[in-house]
Formats: C-alpha cells, sequence, structure tokens
C-alpha cells in the first residue's frame, strides 16, 4: 500500500434512492413479474461517483442533500459504510427523488423516476480546511458548485452531464474536464458528438468526452476528436450506475494528475468491470479491498 496521501475529491450534485430489481423481462402493461434480486441503495451521479473514488482509494466529500426522514438514514448508513465525507446541505422539508429500475436479463434497464431533487440551503456548507485536488459536479445544486468553486476557484472541475440543465448556463467556464453521455446537447450548437464537444471546448473546457453506452467513446483535448475503444468484459448484468462509476474512477486519476484521455481509459475500465454484477453494491465492496495504487 503507497504511504502517498489519498487525493482529495469534493463531489457535488444529486442523491436519489434507487429500488432497483432483476427480471427476466420487463412486464407488459397490467402484467407482473418476479423478480430474482431486488436491492434498495443510494444512488444519483455526484453521490455514485464519490463512493467509487473512495472505493478506489480517494477521500471523497459528497455535499448534496439527503432530505427529511425516512430515507436520510439509508444515505448517511451507506456514506459511512463506503468512507464518504457526507455534508447534507438540505433545506427544511426537502425531500429525495425516487427511482424504480427494472433491470432485465440482457443488463437492459428501465427507470421510472420523479426528477425532484431535494432542495439545498448554501450556509449550511462548511467548507474544508484543506484545498481539494479535483472537484466533480453533475448540474445538481448549483448554489453549493457556487460557493465551493468561489472558495477554491485554482481546483480544476470535472464535469457529469447526463443532459443540459438551465444550471449549466453561465458556469461551463468554470468547468476544466467535461464527460456528457450523448443525448447532452448544448443550446445552439450542432446535436451531434463532434458539434457537443466542439461547444464545451470553445465554452472554456480543456478536455470533452461523449459517453454512448457499449461504443467508443468519443474524446476531444485538442480540437480533433478520437475514440476510445472500452474494454472487453464478461456477460453484462447491469449497467445501472456505469456512467457514475466511470466519472468517480476518472475524477481519482485526475486528481492523481493523470491526463484527460488516461482519465477516461480508466474510467471506462473501472466502468466495464462494475457491469459485471448486479447493483452498484457487490461491486464497490469487492473494489474497495483492491484501491487503486498510484
Amino acid at each position: 500500500m503507497s504511504s502517498l496521501p489519498s487525493p482529495l475529491g469534493i463531489f457535488v450534485g444529486q442523491t436519489t434512492i434507487d429500488v432497483q430489481y432483476r427480471v427476466a423481462a420487463v412486464p407488459r402493461a397490467d402484467m407482473g413479474a418476479e423478480a430474482d434480486e431486488s436491492i434498495v441503495a443510494p444512488g444519483g451521479p455526484s453521490y455514485t461517483a464519490a463512493v467509487t473514488f473512495a472505493a478506489l482509494g480517494g477521500r471523497a466529500i459528497c455535499v448534496s442533500a439527503a432530505g427529511a426522514e425516512p430515507l436520510r438514514p439509508l444515505v448517511l448508513a451507506d456514506a459511512r459504510e463506503f468512507g464518504v465525507e457526507y455534508q447534507d446541505c438540505a433545506a427544511p422539508g426537502s425531500r429525495l427523488s425516487v427511482s424504480t429500475v427494472l433491470t432485465d436479463a440482457e443488463g437492459r434497464r428501465t427507470i421510472i423516476s420523479h426528477d425532484l431533487a431535494a432542495t439545498a440551503n448554501a450556509d449550511l456548507l462548511t467548507l474544508p480546511t484543506v484545498s481539494p485536488d479535483v472537484i466533480a459536479w453533475d448540474g445538481f445544486h448549483p448554489t453549493l458548485f457556487d460557493r465551493i468553486t468561489d472558495a477554491f476557484p485554482q481546483v480544476p472541475v470535472l464535469l457529469d452531464g447526463g443532459r443540459w440543465l438551465a444550471s449549466l448556463a453561465g458556469r461551463l467556464h468554470r468547468v476544466r474536464w467535461a464527460v456528457v453521455s450523448e443525448r447532452f446537447r448544448v443550446p445552439g450548437a450542432p446535436g451531434d458528438p463532434a458539434g457537443t464537444m466542439a461547444a464545451l471546448r470553445a465554452a472554456g473546457c480543456a478536455g470533452a468526452a461523449v459517453t454512448r453506452g457499449d461504443r467508443p467513446v468519443l474524446v476531444d483535448v485538442d480540437g480533433s476528436v478520437r475514440e476510445l475503444v472500452p474494454p472487453t468484459g464478461g456477460p453484462i448484468v447491469d449497467t445501472l450506475g456505469a456512467g457514475d462509476i466511470l466519472h468517480g474512477a476518472a475524477a481519482l486519476a485526475l486528481a492523481r494528475g493523470a491526463g484527460f484521455v488516461d482519465a477516461i481509459v480508466m474510467g471506462c475500465a473501472e466502468a466495464t468491470a462494475s457491469c459485471a454484477v448486479f447493483g452498484t453494491r457487490a461491486w464497490l465492496r469487492a473494489r474497495r479491498a483492491h484501491p487503486v495504487e498510484p
């Protein structure tokens, strides 16, 4: 085990609760299905990335909003298990978004969710006494993001863009690296991945990447686009959280000084490995026993 200090990452954004079932096939309307397995666990882009960062050997602070009872204790207990320092900045009366996820025999997901994020109060935030090595943000809770980036203006920011959010307008100049999904669209820019990456680079990002499921990740670091072929794994059991795991692993690599392309390669490897088991927690518990050495 290395004696080097663990890099510190601050993860700002959404926490959810995922109720996940593994079924042979998604039932049709008015039909039922018996699940082979089921899991209830915290999720959300920033929270899952933070847990991944910690499981792989980093020190993670997740700044989010867990909301009111009865779900809040589940989030806090999970954060304690995985070594994430969770700052709950939820405003009084706010509550978590809950998603129901059906995963079929081929690893495909059907997700039903209420796009409700617990409201955050930035006055509840406690800033760390040392500067982090990286800040990761998923576009949610922009007031928390503003407070943190104002306090640490020189710390590089990694954006996790699942889709365009209004909160991103006027804030992309604070982002050094952006990893977005294929459905992410920058308003006014061409809708293809090349147009998205060009718009992100024009906004000030030093590196941009577009993930496309099991197809090669597209990366732009110098105005030219290249493909990164994901590593070949075993059978795909479950893809839930794979993109968030990619972000958490990439954030750790960037915090340790890796280049953007190498960080994406590491993120793809961890995301692919996570797809071999059902749910994120089985993979995280196994991965935590073998952290990534610098």
